[in-house]
């Protein structure tokens, strides 16, 4: 192992630090692109990356990523009831990751809500809503708020009253009242979740020409006009043209999305132990190690490796190997 017993010192002082984990607000994979299918008609058998805890019951709802609808990229999450499924109180679906609340003042998300085939009707918000989740607890309902026709929204959460730190964010539909909606089923359709910050701005990732926050096939349009040419395509290496090495960038960043804030896009899937999604494994991630160090484990802590319930040497030395 690389380092070990010079990481294991370094590691010793860095948790003697009172010093907090730099982390980065971010929500990873919002608009559903990530996915090397594409298109998944059951998120409970292949889950869209980078989300967990796919709580979708079958007999009741159904989970899909499809071109459909979407406002960022080709794709978005669906979630839908199921037709002649009977309904209690508070039944639900979502999706969720954990993600690190610092200077977050917003959630920002697109919807859509509707009902579809094979009898067209109203969205009818007194059965069901479209709700986001803080660790269990519903932050926001689109009753609440007033989404009780079909179309797409744009809507910012003002105000997230949560201490700053790893929680669970989910994205569900739930049934407000019993009640069996025979003939037609209710969706709603997520994408563009992110956060928004203070200071927040968009990173294009590399490649984007037309800066509409996906790496796809209108940028290879792009890229192969300018094929050769003497600054008259991407020149992402920098070197005045647009060739192989301009490619190669390309390609690595192929369907990747935009990102909030000062950071960098990085790989679809870094490694596990970049645990604040930062891009390279340092000292920030040393420290939310150290944070979790001896602590039980959890679906938004990272840092047990083997989810053996208790962060301690095993896990340090599996760290370590990525150091």
């Amino acid at each position: 192992m690389k380092g070990f017993c010079g990481l294991w010192l370094v590691c010793l002082l860095a948790c003697a630090m009172v010093a907090q984990a730099t982390e980065v607000s971010l929500i990873r994979n919002g608009s559903f692109e990530m996915d090397v299918n594409g298109q998944i008609s059951d998120i409970t058998a292949y889950h869209p990356t980078n989300w967990l805890d796919v709580n979708v019951p079958v007999s009741k709802f159904s989970g899909f990523v499809n071109n459909y609808w979407a406002t960022n990229g080709n794709l978005s999450l669906a979630l839908s009831t199921g037709i002649y499924a009977t309904f209690q109180q508070g039944d639900s679906a979502a999706v969720s990751q954990c993600v690190f609340f610092g200077d977050v003042n917003k959630i920002a998300f697109d919807l859509q809500l509707n009902t579809e085939y094979p009898l067209y009707v109203d969205w009818d918000s007194k059965l069901f809503s479209a709700i986001i989740t803080i660790d269990g607890n519903t932050i926001w309902d689109s009753n609440e708020v007033g989404l009780n026709q079909n179309g797409v929204y744009h809507i910012e959460v003002n105000d997230i009253n949560v201490v700053p730190g790893s929680h669970l964010l989910g994205i569900g539909i739930r049934a407000n009242t019993a009640a069996t909606p025979y003939y037609y089923y209710y969706i709603a359709r997520w994408d563009s979740i992110s956060f928004v910050t203070p200071s927040s701005v968009k990173v294009y990732p590399p490649g984007d020409s037309n800066q509409d926050c996906i790496v796809d096939i209108y940028d290879l349009q792009a890229f192969a006009n300018g094929w050769l040419q003497y600054t008259a395509g991407p020149d992402l290496s920098g070197d005045g043209f647009n060739n192989f090495a301009d490619y190669a960038i390309f390609a690595d960043n192929w369907m990747l999305g935009c990102t909030e804030g000062p950071i960098e896009p990085n790989f679809i899937d870094p490694p596990e132990t970049d645990f604040n999604n930062d891009g390279v494994i340092d000292y920030g991630d040393l420290f939310v190690l150290c944070e979790d160090w001896l602590g039980g484990g959890g679906p938004c802590v990272r840092s047990d490796l083997n989810e053996d319930g208790l962060v301690d040497f095993v896990d340090f030395a599996l760290f370590a190997e990525y150091w």
